[in-house]
């Protein structure tokens, strides 16, 4: 089967970077021809281990000055109309003898409209890990904090959407989605029915290492009774919806009864620079600037020795599509607490491979990071059967596999071989 994988931007490292990538090469191991197809290409930024030894190509490599200077001028008007204008144009790079449109994410999805505008009985499986609407954006936000626009503004964002669903997502023949949760939204804000597919992680990157409990570690303080040590570590790109707070007053509760923990996060702050002050200001009153470190933006062996150097993994977000971190973080042998707030607990047990708590209840993060110290049995049960869990369910084969499924399954109904 010859197929095109279209992400909208590969200059960067991100998950939906990842999966495709992963993706192709694991397609070509199946003996399909894949090729590649992006607005903007960096090999050198995104993923080069992956990216290298694939057909890529990316319109900015091939655009005229015209199309450029056209896209910037729609770009200063509308996103929407910018993007919505190099989706058409990178469409018509996409070789004619493709067999398979497989769109990932925002955007990618319209140049597989135009594509199939010119060669209608190609289908096309759109593997969605975000909501594009921008009423569900906002919807968001407002969860997390006020948000305020006008009334034309309003019109104008559920006009968009509408077009969008009307137009170019009604093209789509089939919608992958990470959970539940993804399934859920796509009724309420595309008004149609999708199918689960779950992600991978590599296994041999994240290598497992069994951790002892935190109660069998006792820190000495010089004239000071024994007190539990307990290091939790939280990781994701500031945005509200981490709910990184969450985890700070858990922290808060688990000093004031005495245990000494403490609380790494890792990741960018620089898309949320507000929320970054919110957390830090937290911290100030609650007097933990000792015992909370914001790590910022950590190279790939960096992480996976946070992972080995820490206790206790905890996933707070809330309103969270799917979230492979916390599946990181089990392969390596880190227990996890995750919030139901994030697609990724519909796959885990409560007290077999994971501990589920509400979102927002710092208290409950609390209760079962106590859970941790005070039972070692329990402990040691996620470190080997979260580990094992991830290795034998979350694979990159298992997710070709599925794709490949639905990949026949849009051919059978367009009546193509």
């Amino acid at each position: 089967m010859n197929i095109a994988i279209i992400v909208r931007r590969l200059d960067g490292k991100g998950g939906t970077q990842r999966q495709a990538l992963i993706l192709a090469h694991e397609l070509l191991k199946r003996a399909h021809q894949v090729r590649l197809y992006t607005l903007r290409f960096s090999q050198e930024r995104c993923y080069p281990e992956l990216s290298s030894g694939l057909s890529i190509t990316s319109f900015d490599h091939v655009n005229t000055n015209r199309e450029k200077r056209l896209a910037d001028m729609l770009g200063r008007f509308s996103g929407f109309l910018q993007e919505t204008y190099l989706a058409k144009r990178l469409a018509r790079l996409i070789a004619p003898d493709t067999e398979m449109l497989n769109p990932h994410d925002s955007v990618a999805y319209r140049a597989a409209y135009y594509f199939k505008r010119r060669h209608p009985g190609v289908p096309s499986v759109w593997a969605m890990n975000d909501v594009p609407a921008f009423a569900w954006t906002y919807d968001r936000i407002g969860a997390f904090e006020p948000v305020r626009h006008s009334l034309i503004r309003r019109i104008i964002m559920r006009i968009l959407d509408w077009y969008d669903c009307r137009k170019f997502i009604a093209g789509q023949d089939i919608i992958a989605v990470l959970d539940r949760f993804n399934q859920g939204l796509v009724r309420k804000y595309l008004k149609r029915e999708s199918v689960i597919t779950r992600l991978g992680i590599d296994a041999g990157q994240f290598s497992f290492v069994p951790h002892e409990p935190p109660s069998l570690r006792r820190s000495l303080g010089e004239g000071e009774p024994a007190l539990l040590q307990l290091k939790l570590l939280a990781i994701g790109i500031f945005f509200p919806h981490r709910r990184f707070e969450d985890a700070v007053e858990a922290l808060a509760i688990l000093r004031k009864r005495g245990h000494a923990a403490t609380l790494t996060i890792i990741g960018s702050p620089k898309p949320a620079p507000a929320y970054r002050e919110r957390l830090e200001r937290l911290v100030t009153e609650q007097g933990l600037g000792a015992v909370v470190t914001f790590a910022g933006e950590v190279s790939e062996a960096d992480l996976i020795r946070a992972y080995r150097e820490h206790d206790v993994f905890v996933f707070t977000n809330d309103l969270q599509t799917w979230g492979h971190v916390p599946l990181e973080a089990m392969a390596t042998g880190i227990p996890a607490i995750v919030s139901r707030g994030a697609g990724v607990h519909e796959v885990l047990t409560d007290g077999g491979t994971a501990l589920i708590v509400n979102p927002k209840a710092p208290a409950e993060i609390a209760a079962a990071a106590e859970r941790l110290m005070d039972d070692p049995a329990l402990y040691r049960k996620l470190v080997t059967q979260g580990s094992r869990f991830v290795r034998e369910n979350i694979t990159w084969e298992g997710y070709a596999e599925a794709m490949l499924a639905l990949f026949h399954q849009a051919s059978a109904k367009r009546g193509n071989s």
